[in-house]
């Protein structure tokens, strides 16, 4: 494959899945560039990186404006926790305003596609505020005018953290012992490495054939990706 003139913007570039879609669109022939936007450095260099340290995320349209290469595909891999965020407020800050700052800000770069990482079970109307967040956030990323827009719904991710979650710990131990036991529609809920999700992300944005406004991908999905 020829190497085009892309341009990816990555948000959340040092979390689980970012540092790993940081990597893999480094390693892509369909970018020519990449630009990482996160708190801290993340802890790589490359000819093709631009890393944007951004302690304040409110900012976000101000840092992509900075760039004279336009756009053209913007990912976002920000997420957080309500425990780490301190409240719904604080959570809802990060995995809903700051993510659709971020897609505003690539839609007006001139990003013609978006990725984003979701969450399995995202539904705007959910009594469940932890996804009825995720559904809002899908649902207003649909309302941008990206000619692409794709969305990850992984379960429980696997793979080290640069901070300790308990539940997500106990999930890990687990995971071995559960997700063969998730069968038929349930195999949406299987874990999933980090590193699979930035894998099949990458996938996606490689594709060339037209795809859908909008296109989900759960466990199954992604994995189909990886393997191709």
């Amino acid at each position: 494959m020829e190497e085009t003139h892309r341009v990816a913007a990555v948000a959340g570039a040092t979390g689980l899945v970012g540092r790993y879609l940081v990597q893999a669109l480094l390693a892509s022939p369909v970018f020519s560039k990449v630009i990482s936007f996160s708190r801290s450095a993340p802890g790589l260099s490359h000819p093709k990186l631009h890393a944007v340290e951004l302690p304040d995320f409110q900012r976000i349209s101000e840092a992509a404006d900075q760039f004279e290469l336009s756009i053209t595909d913007g990912f976002s891999a920000l997420g957080t926790t309500q425990a780490k965020a301190g409240s719904e407020e604080a959570f809802r800050l990060v995995d809903h305003d700051f993510i659709v700052d971020f897609a505003k800000a690539c839609e007006a770069d001139g990003a013609e596609r978006f990725f984003a990482v979701s969450s399995v079970g995202a539904a705007a109307r959910s009594s469940n505020f932890y996804l009825r967040v995720k559904g809002e956030t899908e649902r207003d990323l649909e309302a941008l005018r990206f000619g692409a827009l794709h969305i990850f719904r992984p379960s429980l991710l696997l793979g080290p953290r640069s901070e300790r979650r308990f539940a997500e710990g106990m999930g890990q131990t687990l995971a071995p012992l559960i997700s063969p036991l998730l069968l038929g529609q349930a195999r949406r809920y299987k874990p999933i490495a980090g590193v699979d999700v930035a894998q099949a992300m990458t996938a996606a944005a490689s594709e060339d054939h037209p795809a859908k406004p909008v296109t989900v991908y759960h466990y199954d999905e992604m994995q189909r990706l990886i393997r191709r």
